[in-house]
């Protein structure tokens, strides 16, 4: 008699699918008949789908604030990687405001949000008519970063801000760089948390940042 499997939902940012797919796998090697459902999208759709009742067990966000929009076990909560923005499209970040068309994640995206905190340290350095400049560009904002890297890569656009994880670019200098931190959480309403609080050990261990670490993200 085969058994069905055991469901575990994982709710995760659009810029994790690679990384988590792996450690999903590597997951489902530990414990079998335990079957992992990825779910990806934009940090801020997943925490209003968590919000209206949709299945998930565990939150991977981009951002804390999304994460603090949904209804977790707070002794769960880890920060579990970091990232970087670069830009693409262009030789560097100040070479923005040549471009033609700008595409960025939408200003209530994780990847968005951290990209106008990068444009507006930009303005102060190179000045108020670099950042018109480049807002005046802007020709497309998307529902999550993997939207706005598939616009350049597609040519609906010039030139993008994205994270060293999604793709070859130029990173921002340091002074440009916000603190970008992934959170993870086991969630109030997950249906084995035990399971669930599993799931985030293995993100954590050495193999799950090993594989995160080969996507581009850092180690917290």
């Amino acid at each position: 008699m085969i058994l069905p499997a055991q469901i575990l939902e994982v709710y995760a940012a659009a810029s994790l699918r690679e990384a988590l797919t792996v450690v999903a796998r590597s997951f489902e090697a530990a414990y079998p008949g335990t079957k992992v459902r990825l779910t990806f999208a934009g940090s801020q759709t997943l925490a209003a789908q968590i919000g209206q009742g949709a299945p998930a067990d565990v939150f991977a966000s981009a951002d804390l604030r999304n994460l603090g929009r949904v209804a977790y076990d707070p002794k769960t909560r880890r920060i579990f990687a970091t990232n970087r923005l670069v830009v693409i499209g262009v030789k560097s970040f100040r070479d923005l405001a040549k471009a033609r068309r700008i595409v960025l994640a939408a200003p209530a995206v994780p990847a968005g949000a951290y990209a106008r905190l990068a444009l507006a340290e930009g303005g102060k350095r190179y000045g108020a008519t670099w950042l018109a400049a480049v807002d005046a560009r802007v020709v497309s904002q998307e529902t999550d970063v993997r939207a706005a890297l598939a616009k350049v890569r597609l040519g609906e656009a010039d030139a993008g801000i994205v994270y060293a994880s999604d793709a070859p670019g130029v990173l921002l200098p340091g002074m440009f760089q916000p603190r970008i931190e992934y959170p993870v959480a086991v969630l109030k309403d997950a249906r084995d948390p035990a399971l669930a609080r599993r799931f985030v050990d293995l993100l954590l261990s050495k193999k799950g940042r090993a594989a995160l670490v080969a996507r581009g993200f850092r180690s917290p």
